[in-house]
């Protein structure tokens, strides 16, 4: 996988087509690096893979797509105090995704093959 910064800092993450194709067996994480001096590279970000977790009851796994890191992100980057809690360095980026449920808990609300988007938490559970 490789990030690619353009000039409105919009983040695209480009994925081989055997990696969408295949069953996922990890997760892949954004994480932050290093707080950005100026503008914004590709060397403020970090690639990770980890164990995927199972979902819980109530919960989905969404594989996403596109993870988009707005320039309203540069304050989450930065450890001034703003409206929104800083991204800790080597916390996962979060932001806006879009993507497509391939496990669900949660049949009621999401089903598999479900696309949509959603903004928040890695983690959260709605």
């Amino acid at each position: 996988m490789t990030i690619h910064v353009d000039a409105a800092f919009q983040v695209n993450m480009l994925r081989p087509a055997e990696l969408k194709e295949n069953t996922m067996t990890t997760n892949m994480q954004v994480l932050l690096a290093s707080r950005p001096t100026g503008a914004v590279s590709e060397e403020n970000f970090r690639i990770v893979e980890t164990a995927l977790p199972e979902p819980a009851d109530g919960q989905v796994l969404v594989r996403n797509d596109w993870l988009s890191l707005d320039p309203y992100m540069r304050g989450r980057m930065s450890d001034a105090r703003s409206y929104a809690k800083s991204v800790d360095i080597g916390e996962v980026m979060v932001g806006g995704t879009a993507g497509e449920v391939v496990a669900s808990r949660n049949a009621t609300r999401w089903s598999v093959r479900s696309a949509g988007s959603a903004t928040g938490s890695p983690t959260a559970s709605d």
